[in-house]
């Protein structure tokens, strides 16, 4: 990250008809614009995927046709470099899916892995162990301030990263007051990696990866912007 320029937003609800996130192509064409203008050059769409739900080849599709619409309705305008990817949440025996690679961010073998919101037991944390080494995918745990009411999902937090797991946050738990010194604290950890805005519409959840940058410039010692950048910039070149 330079000043607001560079940022790349690990988690976004852009893509048009997908979940609970933009209702019409207009919608997020309008939610990449902002995403541009807040100098965000690339960008994670990440569309929720419940196994319970549908198959990997039927949200795959899905997503194929969404962003496609999407891409037609931004027509020449430059947006961000988009790349597809999914909220995946976590279940049993997650590891052993056959298709599970197809739910990566796309060119990477990154999966962003939505946790159990409840305290996680050591079959949970082994469950993610095993993504890793036996299927060679590194999770990025989505939101990872969303979970830590429970003592024992912090604890496990620590495991999990000296897995090699990358851990996500949302940008409102910086932007809060409420939870910004807790945030600050677990960035200045190791506890929190990369950064999305989770934006879902234009109105009620925007894109917001702006305001983050600028608090972040404002906050961190120098330097330490520009080492977050390199670090996401590893991540994408597979040396993360």
């Amino acid at each position: 990250m330079q000043g607001n320029e560079g940022m790349t937003d690990f988690h976004t609800h852009v893509l048009p008809g997908m979940d609970d996130g933009s209702r019409s192509a207009g919608e997020s064409a309008e939610m990449l614009g902002m995403l541009r203008a807040q100098g965000v050059t690339r960008l994670i769409a990440s569309p929720h995927y419940y196994r319970q739900r549908e198959t990997i080849p039927e949200f795959t599709e899905r997503r194929g046709h969404s962003a496609e619409k999407l891409a037609g309705e931004a027509g020449a305008a430059p947006p961000p470099c988009m790349v597809l990817g999914a909220e995946a949440a976590f279940f049993a025996d997650m590891s052993k899916e056959p298709g599970l690679r197809r739910l990566c961010i796309g060119g990477t073998d990154m999966l962003l892995l939505e946790m159990p919101f409840a305290p996680w037991p050591a079959a949970v944390v082994n469950e993610v162990y095993q993504i890793v080494s036996s299927r060679g995918i590194t999770p990025v745990i989505a939101h990872v301030e969303r979970y830590m009411e429970h003592k024992r999902n912090l604890e496990a937090l620590d495991r999990l990263i000296s897995f090699g797991v990358v851990i996500q946050s949302n940008a409102e738990f910086f932007l809060e007051r409420g939870t910004r010194r807790r945030a600050f604290g677990m960035l200045a950890a190791g506890r929190i990696h990369v950064f999305g805005s989770d934006c879902h519409d234009t109105h009620d959840r925007p894109p917001n990866m702006g305001a983050l940058a600028a608090l972040l410039k404002k906050k961190l010692p120098p330097g330490r912007l520009e080492a977050l950048q390199a670090a996401e910039d590893g991540l994408f070149a597979g040396q993360g």
